[in-house]
């Protein structure tokens, strides 16, 4: 694993590679954590809460420079809402903004997800949408309808480019979330965020015999989202004869948790 650690304040980086990090489920146009400029009063990492689990937050960045996935542990953090009042790190949600306050010997390891130490406090900026909580469902969900299809699958791709209410940040998350997820329910695949010509380009997917060897190709597309809902479409594709989807979901958002409700399902 290439590990970089960074340390604010007297900026010190450490090199240390012990072979190379490779994560099955991901991008391979992952950007690395931002590092926070030294020479600011003070030294922040924006991100949105993507989980909160088992005392670990998973942060997408909210930089436009960066598309990392950062983790870090708010125990023994001092947390402050947005009256700047102390609450507690329990009451951190997913979707939550909050800014990262680096200590003077805080360090972001960027393996992959970049992992920070030594935060001095969260600050609370507001409440989003958890769009890639909701989305996560609604894979699980579409992978196990026709689980006859899920047989033999050893690649899973992602095709999230017509996703246009996630950042590019989240949909990293996302790839990152569903591998973790599989990886959970035992089951071992290299998960890419590829599109079906990407796939067909790359040789992974017959183009005249429509078919995907060993592999499963999931699909989101979605309409910019009005209020708190949207429409989305999800479907999974092994073949030009196996292939299920969702058409026309609602999803719908209150106080940043998301639940929707299914379409009309198709079979090829």
């Amino acid at each position: 694993m290439i590990e970089k650690i960074v340390k604010t304040g007297k900026i010190m980086i450490l090199l240390m590679a012990a072979g190379m990090l490779c994560l099955a489920g991901c991008s391979g146009d992952r950007q690395e954590p931002e590092i926070p400029d030294p020479d600011t009063k003070e030294n922040v990492f924006q991100g949105k809460i993507i989980e909160n689990r088992e005392d670990v937050l998973l942060l997408s960045g909210m930089s436009e420079t960066s598309a990392s996935l950062v983790s870090l542990s708010p125990k023994e953090t001092l947390v402050t809402d947005q009256n700047g009042k102390k609450t507690e790190a329990s009451g951190l949600k997913n979707g939550m903004i909050i800014d990262v306050i680096m200590g003077e010997d805080a360090t972001i390891a960027e393996s992959y997800p970049g992992q920070i130490h030594g935060q001095k406090e969260i600050r609370i900026v507001g409440q989003e949408n958890d769009i890639t909580g909701m989305y996560l469902e609604a894979i699980k969900e579409i992978y196990q309808i026709d689980p006859g299809l899920n047989s033999g699958v050893k690649i899973m791709a992602l095709d999230l480019s017509m996703s246009v209410n996630m950042s590019e940040a989240e949909k990293s998350a996302l790839a990152y979330q569903w591998d973790s997820w599989l990886r959970s329910q035992s089951q071992d695949m290299d998960v890419y965020q590829k599109t079906y010509d990407e796939l067909v380009e790359e040789g992974m997917i017959d183009g005249e015999k429509l078919y995907f060897p060993e592999g499963m190709l999931i699909t989101i597309e979605d309409k910019e989202i009005k209020g708190d809902s949207f429409e989305f479409s999800i479907s999974k594709w092994c073949s030009g004869l196996g292939a299920d989807g969702l058409e026309n979901c609602k999803a719908v958002f209150e106080n940043g948790i998301g639940t929707y409700t299914k379409g009309t399902a198709w079979i090829s």
